[in-house]
């Protein structure tokens, strides 16, 4: 495929930094009342064909109850997702992310900080990757990174 492909994550609610990323844009949405914060620790970063991708952001929210949480990363084509519940925290992970990726939830004590990191291993081509963390019923933030794959 050339010498430059590109990944877009899209992260809609939480992540937390691991180094890779550098001035992160927020974006704050609200659903009733309840406010979510995500920031990137980087707008972008770039990574070879056959490394690791890691994106990570962190959130803060007033909702203080993280066992209403799910979160769901999937491929543009929604054909290839992991997906993760609270309070048990087992993720799965199907079709093109199976043994290839895995994600990372944790939390504060009061549940109003928290993160979660994503790695998809041995990067191989384009895509668009979708990130969804989701408060049921209580509210919802994202934050966009693009990751460009060299190589």
């Amino acid at each position: 495929m050339g010498g430059s492909l590109s990944f877009y994550f899209f992260a809609v609610c939480v992540l937390l930094g691991e180094g890779i990323f550098d001035q992160g844009v927020a974006v704050v949405a609200a659903s009733s009342g309840n406010d979510v914060q995500v920031q990137p620790t980087r707008s972008s970063v770039t990574v070879e064909v056959g490394q690791t991708a890691r994106l990570s952001f962190s959130i803060s929210t007033d909702v203080h109850n993280a066992e209403n949480l799910r979160a769901t990363v999937w491929s543009e084509d929604r054909e290839s997702y992991c997906e993760t519940t609270t309070p048990n925290g087992v993720v799965g992970c199907v079709n093109m992310f199976h043994n290839r990726a895995n994600m990372t939830i944790w939390w504060s004590e009061d549940s109003s900080i928290g993160g979660l990191t994503f790695e998809l291993v041995n990067v191989t081509n384009s895509m668009s990757i979708e990130t969804e963390i989701r408060f049921y019923g209580e509210g919802y933030g994202n934050a966009r990174v693009y990751v460009n794959v060299t190589g």
